[in-house]
């Protein structure tokens, strides 16, 4: 079962949205690690895609947002394939004995796995105009 609906902060996410996110094409751009007791934090882009097309013959994306996903209490960390990219296919939570494993499924780039005594989720929007 996919609990990532179930951690502190995924109400204000879904708000974003106005539907929970599957983080598909969305992109790890930062990973920020540290011992307890100091917290450690990924940073996703994530967006929406719309139904309408551009002049260029894109779909249109919007809801441009950093989702941070903030971790304390790390007991395993497996992450490889870091790149310049590393597109999502998607992003699983389960809930362990000891807190939480957050898996990231990869497109290209980043791949790995997560367990924490505890996750939450951070919102930074920001103007796509501006990257």
């Amino acid at each position: 079962m996919n609990n990532l609906c179930d951690l502190p902060g995924a109400d204000a996410l879904e708000s974003w949205f106005g539907f929970f996110p599957t983080f598909h094409d969305a992109e790890v751009v930062n990973i920020d690690l540290n011992r307890d007791p100091s917290p450690s934090v990924i940073r996703i882009k994530a967006f929406s895609i719309t139904d309408k097309i551009d002049n260029r013959g894109y779909f249109v994306l919007e809801n441009f947002i950093f989702v941070d996903l903030v971790f304390t209490g790390i007991y395993y960390l497996s992450i490889s394939d870091w790149n310049h990219q590393n597109v999502l296919s998607g992003i699983s939570v389960v809930r362990e004995d000891f807190g939480y494993a957050l898996s990231f499924e990869a497109t290209f780039g980043l791949d790995g796995k997560i367990s924490a005594r505890t996750i939450e989720i951070k919102l930074n929007p920001f103007d796509a105009s501006d990257i």
